[in-house]
C-alpha cells in the first residue's frame, strides 16, 4: 500500500448509483446505528478503483473475474469509508479465514453482497472479544431457485409461519435464508461446531423481525473466545431484525449477538 489515506470516490463517479442507510438500534445498544447500503454499476468496475481508493485487493481477488472482484471492491470500498467516518486510521482490510474482512481492534462488524448490492456494518465496542454482529442482504429468490433449496433453508413448519403472516413462497425463503445467514456471520466466531440452516428454528415473526430458537447442540457448544469455557447458555434464541427494500427487491437482516459475562 502506498499510502496510509482511504480516498473515497467522486459523488459523481459511474460505479456507485446509490447510497443509503438502514437504521437499527438492535434491540441492545444505547442509540441507533446507520447500517450502509450502496447499489453499484458493475459495468464501471476496473481493476484501477482498487488504487484509486487505497482499498487493499489480495492475489487470490486479482485473479478472479471482473464481477467477483467488483463485490469485492464494493464491500471493503464501504467499510474503509465507514471506518474513516467512525475515525480510525485506514488499514489494510485483510481476509480472515472465513473471508470476513480483518477490523480494527475494538470493532465488530459484517459484510454482504447480492448481485449489483453491498452492504456492510462496522460497530465500535468495548467488548469486542464477546459481541459480534452478522448482516445479510439477498435479491428476492425466484420460484424455480425455490423449488430447489426451499427444502435446505427451511421446515414446512417454518414456511407455513411465514405465509400465516402473509408472505408468499418465495418472500418467505428469501427471508429466511438471508436471516439464517445473519445469524451463522454473527455466531461464528462463538460456536465450537458447525453452523447450518437446521441450527435455528424460526419461531416467531412480525414486521420488523423474526425470532428464531436454536438447537441444543448448538447452545452447549457455544464457548468464550477469552476463556475458551463453555459459556453459560443465553443463546437459546436470537432475533434478526429485517426490511425489504422494494425498489430493488431484496431482503436486508441483521443479527446481534452478545456472550454472558
Amino acid at each position: 500500500m502506498k499510502n496510509s489515506t482511504f480516498h473515497p470516490l467522486p459523488l459523481d463517479h459511474p460505479f456507485v448509483v446509490d447510497e443509503f442507510c438502514f437504521k437499527t438500534d438492535l434491540g441492545f445498544k444505547d442509540k441507533e446505528i446507520d447500517i450502509p447500503i450502496a447499489q453499484f454499476d458493475n459495468r464501471h468496475f476496473k481493476d484501477k478503483l482498487f488504487d484509486i481508493t487505497n482499498v487493499y485487493c489480495p492475489i487470490a481477488i486479482t485473479h478472479s473475474v471482473d464481477k467477483r472482484k467488483a463485490e469485492y471492491f464494493a464491500g471493503r470500498y464501504l467499510v474503509a469509508k465507514e471506518l474513516q467516518q467512525l475515525g480510525f486510521a485506514h488499514q489494510r482490510l485483510e481476509p480472515s479465514i472465513d473471508r470476513s474482512p480483518t477490523l480494527p481492534s475494538g470493532v465488530v462488524g459484517s459484510i454482504s453482497h447480492s448481485e449489483d448490492l453491498a452492504c456492510i456494518t462496522v460497530l465500535p465496542s468495548r467488548n469486542s472479544n464477546r459481541e459480534s454482529i452478522g448482516i445479510d442482504i439477498q435479491h428476492l429468490i425466484t420460484n424455480d431457485v425455490c423449488r430447489d433449496i426451499g427444502n435446505m433453508v427451511a421446515n414446512v413448519d417454518e414456511i407455513e409461519l411465514m405465509v400465516k403472516f402473509g408472505m408468499i413462497h418465495s418472500e418467505a425463503v428469501t427471508l429466511l435464508f438471508s436471516a439464517k445467514e445473519a445469524i451463522y456471520k454473527a455466531l461464528a466466531r462463538f460456536v465450537t461446531i458447525g453452523l447450518d440452516f437446521g441450527s435455528a428454528t424460526l419461531i416467531s415473526i412480525d414486521k420488523d423481525a423474526v425470532k428464531f430458537a436454536l438447537s441444543q447442540q448448538v447452545i452447549l457448544h457455544t464457548r468464550s473466545i477469552i476463556s475458551d469455557s463453555v459459556a453459560e447458555a443465553n443463546l437459546s434464541a436470537v432475533t434478526c431484525q429485517y426490511r425489504y427494500l422494494e425498489q430493488q427487491q431484496a431482503y436486508f437482516t441483521v443479527c446481534y449477538y452478545q456472550l454472558n459475562k
